[in-house]
């Protein structure tokens, strides 16, 4: 019974939740980037990315002056400017 109870309070928070939430952008770490807007349409891109994860500093930082490391023709690392 009381599950019951916290199962429907539950779900009366997840339907109201839904009527207010707005505008929603996400984007890919591959630079893909999807807009879902409040009327359900969806509007998707694709453009190059500026930024990368940095493998020392464990941060994103802006690719520019960064460098990869490689090893048997092979990129396994990227370092930022300040780290490189």
């Amino acid at each position: 019974m009381l599950s019951d109870l916290v199962c429907i309070s539950f779900g009366r928070h997840l339907e109201s939740a839904a009527l207010v939430m707005g505008e929603m952008y996400i984007q890919k770490p591959n630079g893909e980037s999807m807009t879902f807007h409040i009327d359900g349409t969806v509007v998707k891109e694709q453009g190059s990315i500026s930024i990368d994860w940095c493998d020392k500093c464990q941060r994103w930082q802006s690719k520019e002056f960064g460098r990869y490391q490689e090893a048997d023709g092979l990129k396994i690392m990227w370092f930022c400017e300040a780290c490189k």
